[in-house]
């Protein structure tokens, strides 16, 4: 089990459980009132649930059939069901609507892949490919036609996975980009939380 405030968090196995990247973003989260959020990756459902107090509505998705069932129960339990919808899916392949959200909020996995680790779903919310990249690079194509034109993005990412290619490729796209929290790790590694809007 977990807990952030108020509240607390059933973490089923093959799900991951929230860690430093976790608690990094969601204590930089910053949710405007009535806003509409769109969480990627939900995990056991924490970001969103956490985005759920301030928003009007959350869509959240996952491409784990077992996270989707452990993040509608954790909605349940925190009472959150009226105001955040769970669609299983990669990405924004399950969404059908556009350009409607305030604010994409993603923790994606970025650790660079070794030829030993298994694959499994719980793999798939860690495991970036062989340069940390592969899921971020396909956020990136994408994430701009579904956000608002006065929209953000906030985001997780590892010095292991180049968070400079990440913010250059934002920028190119026209965005303006603000490291807005970092967290240093045992073994060199560092997590950012970049924020980026037009």
């Amino acid at each position: 089990m977990a807990f952030y405030g108020e509240y607390r968090f059933e973490i089923f196995d093959g799900v991951y459980e929230p860690a430093e990247d976790t608690y990094l973003l969601a204590d930089n989260l910053y949710v405007e009132e009535r806003s509409l959020v769109l969480d990627l990756g939900t995990g056991c459902g924490i970001l969103g649930i956490i985005a759920a107090k301030k928003a009007k509505m959350v869509v959240t998705t996952d491409i784990s059939p077992i996270a989707v069932k452990c993040a509608k129960y954790n909605v349940k339990i925190n009472g959150l069901t009226k105001n955040v919808n769970i669609i299983l899916g990669d990405l924004f392949q399950p969404l059908r609507t556009q350009k409607i959200f305030d604010l994409i909020i993603f923790n994606p996995p970025y650790l660079p892949k070794s030829p030993y680790d298994i694959n499994n779903w719980l793999s798939k919310a860690w495991n970036g490919g062989k340069r940390g990249r592969k899921v971020i690079d396909k956020f990136l194509e994408e994430f701009d036609n579904y956000l608002k034109r006065r929209g953000r993005l906030q985001l997780v990412q590892s010095n292991l996975s180049n968070p400079q290619l990440t913010i250059k490729k934002l920028e190119e796209k026209g965005f303006s980009v603000e490291v807005t929290a970092t967290r240093k790790l045992p073994f060199f590694e560092e997590l950012y939380v970049l924020t980026a809007w037009r």
